[in-house]
């Protein structure tokens, strides 16, 4: 039997199969085949869906990859990478669109709210939330591609969006995946210092540093570290 016999109607029935019951239905390489559709108009893309994912260990890492890295796997090409990061990105982007009426008034609500943030990320990732006075947030910055790792740049970035928003605190967040330790290292804690001290400078209060593991937390406040910067 030919491929094309083999495949033929094979994208109808996945349509079907999502138009009746939804992503949920859809198996990994599935949803990854159905947005290749586009850019491979005729061939059968389930082999480059099971290579994608082969190569980056599951669905969610290949939407992380970079430009530079998709395209080193066979078959895939500039047009396949690009929408890739496209649809990678669109789904970052509709995440962090900042529902109403949430409010961060307790350890246990920030850490459920930034775990939902950090499971969208293989790589350590950066969240700075600002509040109002009431603790309802008024907006977030995640930052998951490295740079953070200049803390210049990090205090910059936190600034022009506290002010921009007009908060008066802020929660600062990140997160250390696979198994590494929960435990803030001492960059954490001077970079948390020169992050409070000049927030204070500009009237905005820092209320807490949390750590998100893979399966535990840490919160530099409820710690007791550097108990004179807190709100």
């Amino acid at each position: 039997m030919s491929d094309g016999n083999l495949h033929k109607g094979h994208r109808q029935r996945m349509m079907k199969k999502f138009v009746n019951n939804g992503l949920d239905a859809l198996e990994d390489h599935e949803i990854l085949e159905m947005v290749l559709y586009h850019v491979y108009p005729r061939r059968n893309t389930n082999d480059i869906s099971h290579r994608l994912i082969n190569t980056f260990g599951s669905l969610k890492a290949v939407f992380e990859a970079s430009f530079k890295e998709l395209t080193a796997v066979e078959d895939v090409g500039e047009n396949a990478a690009n929408q890739i990061l496209f649809w990678g990105e669109f789904a970052r982007y509709l995440h962090a669109q900042t529902p109403e009426k949430v409010i961060l008034n307790s350890e246990a609500a920030v850490v459920k709210y930034c775990r939902a943030i950090v499971d969208f990320y293989s790589k350590e990732c950066v969240i700075a939330l600002f509040l109002d006075n009431k603790y309802h947030l008024l907006s977030k910055y995640t930052v998951s591609d490295g740079t953070y790792n200049s803390v210049s740049f990090l205090i910059k970035e936190i600034t022009e969006k506290a002010i921009k928003c007009n908060c008066s605190t802020v929660i600062f967040a990140h997160s250390h995946p696979n198994d590494q330790p929960i435990a803030p290292s001492t960059a954490d804690v001077v970079t948390t210092r020169m992050v409070g001290d000049f927030l204070k400078k500009i009237d905005i209060t820092l209320n807490d540093h949390i750590i998100i593991g893979l399966n535990s937390d840490y919160s530099m406040r409820s710690s007791e570290l550097l108990t004179d910067i807190w709100s």
